[in-house]
C-alpha cells in the first residue's frame, strides 16, 4: 500500500468516501488575508454539517495547516512525499510534507458527545452499583 493510502487509512479509516473532500482551495496572493477563504472554507463546512458529514483535505504547506486548524480542522495523518523518489531528488526537490486534515461535523460531535455522557453515566452507575455491593457484603 503507498503512503497516500496508508495515511488515509490510518487519518479517515476508510470513511473519505463519505466525506466532503476539498481537492482544492487557493486565495490570490494579492487578496490574502481578507477572510475570502475563510469564508468559503466556513461555507463548505457548513453544507458538510447539513448532510451530517465531515470534511477533509490535503495541505501540503505548513503554514497552511494553521489556517485549517483555526476553522475547526485537525491535523489526522501525514506522510513524506519525494522522500524515497530518486528522480524528485535527482531535480534537487525537496521532501514534501503532505498532511491530512479533519473536520468533523457538528451533528457528529453532538452524537459522540451525547454517546460520552451516556457512557460515562453507565460507568456511574456500575461504579456506584459497586460501591454499593461493597458495603453489603461482610468482611
Amino acid at each position: 500500500m503507498d503512503k497516500y493510502l496508508e495515511a488515509l487509512a490510518k487519518g479517515l479509516d476508510g470513511r473519505e468516501g463519505e466525506m466532503f473532500d476539498v481537492m482544492y482551495l487557493a486565495t490570490d496572493p494579492s487578496v490574502q488575508g481578507r477572510g475570502y477563504g475563510g469564508a468559503l472554507l466556513n461555507e463548505i463546512t457548513a453544507e458538510a454539517d447539513k448532510m451530517n458529514k465531515s470534511t477533509w483535505l490535503q495541505c501540503s504547506n505548513y503554514l497552511n495547516a494553521h489556517f485549517y486548524i483555526s476553522h475547526g480542522f485537525e491535523t489526522v495523518s501525514e506522510y513524506m512525499l519525494g522522500d524515497d523518489n530518486p528522480k524528485w531528488i535527482a531535480l534537487d526537490h525537496k521532501p514534501v510534507l503532505i498532511q491530512i486534515v479533519s473536520h468533523i461535523s457538528a451533528l457528529i460531535v453532538v452524537l459522540q458527545l451525547t454517546m460520552t455522557s451516556r457512557r460515562w453515566s453507565v460507568i456511574r452507575q456500575g461504579i456506584q452499583r459497586n460501591n454499593q455491593s461493597r458495603q453489603n457484603t461482610p468482611v
